[in-house]
């Protein structure tokens, strides 16, 4: 059994297709699903994406991050005790993921809009230093020196507490002071 594409609806259906026949549709080879999953699927499938369209706002938004949550929960499915819930969890986490992008994104969005082709984009040994840094560091080190936020605003496009950022930024320039000293 094997979730595949149905029609033009989204829905994905568990379906008997041996190798033969997954190979002459071109198809990539789809790990197998139990039948409580995809029975799940089916069931809760709808009420899922009017969760997630409540909290993003966007049918398709909505559809895309519940298959993508479906697809990541199905493959450890057999180990889950709590599926239900867990995939409701997991559809909420994936709705705060995307929020914490989109902030990202509105924050260098504009930034990236006003590079044109003839501005070379200037890299140096700074900029190698800090994308060594560890993600979270790397972040509030670009937010607060290249576009000036102030804590309140770092915090809330990275999704930690206020409070974390200062020492965020001193491990950052403490690595980053190591790196450069290291680099001599």
């Amino acid at each position: 059994m094997v979730l595949i594409k149905s029609d033009f609806t989204g829905k994905w259906s568990g379906k008997l297709v041996d190798s033969y026949e997954m190979s002459s549709t071109g198809d990539r080879a789809s790990p197998e699903w139990p039948i409580s999953f995809i029975q799940c699927y089916e069931v809760n499938f709808d009420a899922f994406i009017k969760m997630a369209y409540l909290v993003v706002q966007s049918k398709e938004i909505a559809e895309d991050i519940v298959q993508d949550t479906f697809f990541k929960v199905g493959n450890n499915w057999g180990s889950i005790e709590f599926p239900i819930a867990y995939t409701r969890k997991a559809i909420v986490h994936s709705c705060n993921s995307y929020f914490r992008h989109k902030r990202i994104e509105k924050i260098f969005a504009p930034r990236l809009a006003k590079l044109t082709l003839d501005e070379p984009l200037h890299t140096n040994d700074l900029a190698e230093f800090i994308k060594k840094l560890p993600r979270k560091q790397r972040i509030a080190i670009i937010l607060r020196f290249y576009e000036d936020l102030t804590d309140d605003q770092i915090a809330d496009a990275i999704g930690c507490n206020k409070t974390a950022i200062p020492s965020l930024i001193t491990r950052a320039r403490i690595q980053l002071k190591g790196m450069m000293t290291y680099d001599k």
